[in-house]
């Protein structure tokens, strides 16, 4: 008796690539957009770790960085930025330092007329675009560092670029984060006690409003660093699709 053959007919063979490249269409845009997000939360983590230390050893050397924004200040709130930059720069690992104002290196430094970012829902009209301009550099690992202070309110906000100007999305809320220097330890924006003079009003109880899909305020995007740091699915969910 003559064996019978065994083996995938040609139709079973076309049903199973098929199957096959349908898994592969979903779970590989998971894959990527996982990746993206576990390097994005890596890279939020380290510089908020990086800032963190800074601040301590300022402190620990004697510096009070809310009493320096009055350093050398006449009746220029810039000026107060420009000494805590300076202040700055002695406890982070610099490979590029982009001045205090202006700079001639627009590619991978903020400058006071910047357009180059976004807010946190895509729109353009963005406060982001003021508070990275007065004093900023560039660390080791590409990061940009910048910040913004008024001697008014005695606040003082450290933005950063966490994969640098030159790469995408350059978006408040997803590779730029913003944080507060509140009594002398560095806090996210957003958490409580944090908010006033950044996008002139104070957020108070409503965080979440200026970290949002559905709003177009100019400083949407201020508060994302808080939820960032306290959500533990923020980048799976904000690169989910991406």
């Amino acid at each position: 008796m003559i064996g019978k053959k065994s083996g995938f007919t040609l139709v079973e063979t076309l049903i199973t690539l098929g199957i096959i490249g349908v898994i592969a269409g979903l779970s590989i845009p998971l894959a990527i957009s996982g990746r993206m997000a576990a390097q994005a939360k890596g890279q939020f983590n380290t510089a908020y770790a990086l800032l963190q230390h800074a601040v301590a050893d300022m402190s620990s050397s004697g510096i009070e960085l809310q009493q320096s924004l009055y350093i050398g200040v006449e009746q220029n709130g810039r000026a107060a930025s420009n000494s805590i930059y300076n202040k700055f720069k002695p406890f982070l690992k610099i490979s590029y330092d982009c001045g205090a104002f202006d700079n001639v290196n627009p590619k991978i430094c903020a400058s006071t007329d910047e357009r180059g970012y976004e807010g946190y829902s895509g729109n353009s009209d963005t406060q982001l675009n003021t508070i990275v301009s007065n004093g900023s550099f560039v660390l080791q690992n590409g990061m940009l560092v910048a910040f913004s202070g008024t001697t008014r309110s005695m606040n003082l906000f450290v933005t950063v670029d966490i994969n640098g100007k030159n790469k995408l999305p350059n978006k408040w809320g997803w590779d730029v984060f913003t944080f507060q220097v509140l009594d002398g330890e560095l806090v996210p924006a957003g958490a409580p006690g944090t908010g006033y003079s950044l996008s002139s009003t104070l957020w108070g109880s409503s965080p979440e409003n200026y970290c949002s899909s559905t709003h177009n305020t100019a400083a949407n995007g201020a508060t994302c660093a808080y939820f960032a740091l306290n959500d533990d699915e923020y980048f799976k969910t904000l690169y989910r699709g991406h």
